[in-house]
């Protein structure tokens, strides 16, 4: 499906545990609650999934491992800060929502996700982006790994992004409508549901073209 489902505003979320002892750090891609629920409405719902509510629709960028509790602070701040400038043209500039960073992307198609040793038959359901959308987004994530390494070299420090699935050269930026529990628990007809998530994507692109979401900058 190559038409442009909506504009999809998608914001950064740094999730750092409040603890003493080393852990990880999460940055994501998060949709704000009530846009989580129309993605659900419009185009999740009479898929054979049977889910009764949405789920925490994401696009995960980088996970760094084993961060010190010294060091978290301003390693989120630094990431967060770098993200900002390097796309200083996505940042909200008046109103309530000001100095948030709101990066638009486009929805166009689902399908099965294959990355790593994932099958045909065992693999998650996701969203794709739109090719420019996807390009930006896999940018991002080599940029936060370049920013990384710029964040430990003063200091000999040896952070990483751990993931497989998030190195830059298997990375696709995507968001996971099921993923391969909740398929096999259904015992869901993989080919029926993405034929009817897409099928959705078209119709609702046909009734209100060019939608928008917006989803503001939150820490954790």
């Amino acid at each position: 499906m190559s038409k442009l489902l909506s504009q999809v505003f998608l914001s950064i979320l740094v999730l750092f545990p409040n603890t003493a002892y080393a852990s990880d750090i999460v940055l994501k891609l998060d949709l704000e609650e009530t846009r989580k629920a129309s993605i659900h409405k419009d185009l999740v719902t009479k898929t054979g999934l049977h889910k009764k509510k949405h789920d925490n629709y994401h696009v995960t960028l980088a996970v760094i491992q084993n961060v010190d509790p010294i060091d978290g602070s301003a390693l989120k701040s630094y990431l967060k800060n770098q993200l900002k400038k390097q796309y200083s043209k996505f940042v909200i500039s008046k109103g309530s929502k000001a100095g948030q960073l709101a990066i638009p992307v486009g929805l166009k198609k689902a399908d099965r996700y294959l990355v790593g040793r994932r099958t045909q038959d065992k693999c998650p359901i996701v969203f794709y982006f739109t090719p420019h959308d996807q390009a930006m987004l896999k940018d991002a994530n080599v940029f936060l790994l370049q920013a990384l390494q710029n964040f430990n070299s003063p200091s000999g420090k040896k952070y990483t992004q751990f993931e497989n699935d998030l190195q830059p050269q298997n990375y696709i930026p995507h968001i996971t409508i099921a993923n391969t529990a909740y398929i096999s628990g259904e015992k869901a007809d993989r080919d029926a549901v993405i034929s009817s998530l897409n099928s959705n994507l078209a119709n609702a692109e046909k009734a209100l073209p060019n939608q928008q979401y917006r989803f503001k900058l939150r820490l954790r």
